[in-house]
């Protein structure tokens, strides 16, 4: 004790000697701080414990410390996290800030309790003294909160942000309305007409959002930003029979349009849209949900027809409530407040900051939701009804993959692509891969009726099935897709198809040089998603440097050089296969009509693919012709090298035999232009992009004799292609008079090069600033 009572006074000297010399430079004058001549120096201490710790032992705790309970406590004593509470201005907008000593303090309070009933103790919900005004207020800000469950929300977020589509207050609503001791109309119902339409929008809200949430789950493929899964086991009104929602629904129209002083009123108008959009929008969903394969087409018409008047009736609406909030009162504003609250279900999703649901004006959202609704006619209804072979199925959804179509429509397409065993339940899968196989690369139909050719057709099946499922994904998860499953697949097939062609040669005992069918369809295909690998990859920006785009653009040069020869060596199998038949073989002209319909299909793909080859042919030469005239300086890497950069980038295509992949040695060999002139370069970079408008030319001709709803490329799309190749020509002309003007050296250095996607997503303009 007395040693230890001598080094502690040992200590306490030490540590008031050495604060006596350095409390005085750290008191400024005049700032008031305490005197630090008693301050104790704990550094001793603080060593000792530090001394005592391991790694075995790292935590300085007692035997019954529990970090779990630790940092628990710890949130319970954050205000963000205490109890899910919730600004007072967010719940109560005529609060005001409490001012304490000076500084405005944000009061908090927690979220309402959930109603239980229509007369809540807490706060009653609108019912006795509704409008038909009101109702339709109510109605609108309902189809707000869909459109926001469709946008992403979680649907406690959005649709039971209504009160009145919480399971206890349906069912009061139904007891008052269909069991109540009211006086009864000529319907047998009692209650007034504003009651039985926030009675039938709050039912129809329930079940068409559970149809859609189950369409979304069933489909599979949405992503985060798409749709939130989580229903925070938020308790939903179950308690209805099949059809009662529909019943409601056309009896709520019923009173509606016999609501006595209320004829031809805006209020009586867009009631009656608002409950007709309903009515369509349910029988749709229930439709399409379920499509029975003996009716495929039959229900597609039907469902045309509802789409056509659900976006109607919705336009209407939109339409006549803009006339009626041009007098909206402060009572309809609280009545809005009273029967929606954003922030009621907050203790199911859990003590977490709150999330900012920002929910769209009604003009707005009811124009999103009327184009998310009109989505199933152009994209569902249109591809079940035209989408009759390979080729058109994959133009239809190449088409929707490069347009943000809503998670509700892409879902439909996936669970309507494949069902009752064929595709869009009405084609045998086999029979179109048969057919695409002999347009595409002319296989004789004698190979699919070897033992192997029928193997090798049930094994292409679930792959030409992924690659038509892969244009529904978002188009970040397509890259994903493509290399985890679609590429290695593929790869496979490749050896496969080689083993069909030796067999089948020697089957029918042909010559070595006799066309190897099966693997020229195969590598087209393969070809084909690499390259759409690339091009969603400088969709998404992943390519932006001048080193990242020179050398992705180079390698889609030789995707799309190899893609143009496959094609051309299956349309000369194709053509010479057609010539042997048409002389044994004379028939009716629509015969020859189909040929040239072939014809103009692939002179379109054949000039679409030139066009874009010397594109990026072109841009790779236009690059190099800048580094040449000091305007673009290569990128020098510190922590890793432009070769792993290369590796890294074309790594998904490591494992493809053909076509071969690509090394960094064979990139700075194909794009080492050092020993070109600088006018040789110039000049070829100048042929390539008129080329390429030259291609665009052809397929603009060609255009016209196809259907456009049926393909993937568009006449905007081939005019923006055109407006690029013009685009590079005229800046390439630019540097070209830079330096024939001797304008070389720092002022070359001194131009700003900018990489501009504005017109086209896949290819740039190379502007010169």
């Amino acid at each position: 004790m007395e040693d230890s009572t001598g080094a502690q006074n040992t200590d306490r000297g030490n540590a008031t000697s050495s604060t006596d010399t350095t409390s005085a430079s750290m008191q400024p004058n005049g700032l008031g701080y305490d005197d630090l001549k008693d301050a104790v120096d704990i550094t001793a201490m603080v060593d000792s414990c530090v001394d005592s710790l391991s790694f075995e032992n790292p935590m300085l705790c007692t035997e019954g410390f529990c970090l779990q309970d630790s940092m628990a406590a710890m949130e319970l004593l954050d205000p963000k996290m205490d109890s899910c509470e919730v600004a007072a201005l967010q719940i109560l907008p005529q609060q005001e800030k409490p001012a304490i000593n000076g500084d405005r303090k944000v009061k908090v309070l927690f979220p309402r309790p959930t109603p239980t009933e229509i007369d809540d103790d807490f706060l009653p919900l609108p019912w006795n003294e509704l409008t038909l005004r009101d109702s339709c207020l109510i109605a609108v800000e309902a189809l707000v909160r869909l459109e926001s469950m469709l946008g992403g929300s979680s649907v406690v977020e959005s649709i039971y942000t209504c009160l009145y589509a919480h399971a206890d207050i349906c069912q009061d609503m139904k007891d008052r309305l269909l069991h109540g001791g009211q006086s009864r109309n000529s319907h047998g119902s009692a209650g007034t007409a504003p009651q039985h339409v926030v009675f039938a929008t709050s039912l129809a809200l329930v079940e068409i959002s559970e149809i859609m949430r189950s369409i979304v789950l069933q489909g599979d493929i949405y992503e985060e930003e798409d749709f939130c899964a989580n229903s925070y086991n938020v308790p939903i009104y179950s308690n209805r029979e099949k059809g009662s929602t529909m019943e409601e629904l056309s009896l709520a129209l019923l009173l509606v349009r016999e609501c006595k002083g209320a004829a031809d009123t805006d209020e009586q108008k867009t009631a009656i849209c608002i409950l007709n959009f309903l009515i369509d929008l349910l029988n749709l969903c229930s439709t399409v949900a379920r499509v029975a394969g003996a009716r495929v087409v039959q229900t597609m018409l039907e469902t045309k027809s509802r789409v056509l008047s659900a976006v109607q009736n919705l336009r209407d609406a939109a339409t006549l409530w803009k006339k009626l909030i041009e007098t909206k009162s402060t009572r309809e504003t609280n009545l809005l407040q009273r029967a929606f609250d954003p922030f009621v279900n907050r203790p199911l999703c859990g003590n977490a900051p709150v999330r900012k649901v920002v929910f769209l004006e009604p003009a707005k959202s009811l124009e999103i939701l009327s184009k998310i609704v009109a989505e199933v006619d152009w994209a569902l209804c249109h591809l079940v009804l035209k989408g009759n072979s390979i080729r058109r199925i994959r133009g239809i959804l190449d088409r929707l993959s490069k347009s943000s179509i809503n998670i509700f429509a892409r879902s439909l397409i996936v669970l309507n692509l494949y069902f009752d065993d064929k595709l869009l339940g009405q084609y045998s899968l086999s029979d179109l891969i048969v057919k695409h196989m002999q347009e595409t690369a002319a296989v004789p139909s004698e190979l699919f009726e070897t033992k192997h050719g029928r193997l090798f057709l049930n094994r292409l099946a679930k792959p030409i099935y992924d690659t038509l499922k892969l244009r529904l994904l978002n188009r970040n998860r397509q890259r994903a897709f493509m290399e985890a499953v679609i590429l290695q697949d593929w790869a496979r097939l490749q050896q496969e198809a080689h083993i069909i062609d030796v067999r089948y040669r020697k089957e029918k005992g042909l010559a070595n040089s006799s066309p190897p069918f099966v693997s020229q369809y195969v590598l087209a295909n393969l070809v084909s998603i690499m390259d759409l690998h690339l091009a969603i990859g400088v969709e998404l920006a992943l390519f932006r440097s001048q080193e990242d785009l020179a050398t992705v653009f180079w390698y889609r040069d030789f995707l799309l050089s190899t893609m143009l020869n496959v094609r051309s060596a299956m349309w000369r199998t194709k053509e010479a296969g057609n010539d042997g038949r048409h002389k044994n073989n004379k028939k009716k002209g629509h015969d020859g009509v189909a040929k040239g319909q072939e014809t103009i299909d692939y002179e379109f793909d054949f000039a679409l693919l030139e066009c874009k080859r010397n594109l990026c042919r072109g841009l790779v030469r236009f690059m190099a012709a800048l580094q040449q005239a000091g305007v673009l300086e290569t990128r020098k890497f510190h922590f890793t090298t432009a070769e792993k950069v290369f590796r890294k980038r074309f790594e998904a295509f490591a494992n493809i035999q053909q076509p071969p992949p690509l090394s960094f040695d064979d990139f700075r060999q194909g794009s080492s232009f050092a020993r070109v002139s600088q006018s040789d370069l110039l000049a070829s970079t100048g042929e390539c992009f008129k080329s390429s408008k030259t291609s665009v030319g052809k397929a603009l001709t060609l255009l016209s004799d196809l259907d456009i709803s049926l393909l993937a490329t568009t006449k905007e799309d081939l005019n923006q292609l055109a407006k690029i190749c013009v685009g590079n020509s005229v800046y390439m002309q630019k540097l070209r008079q830079s330096i024939a003007a001797g304008e070389g050296g720092n002022q070359s250095k001194q131009q700003k090069t900018v990489f501009e996607f504005d017109s086209n997503s896949d290819f740039c303009t190379v502007k010169l600033e």
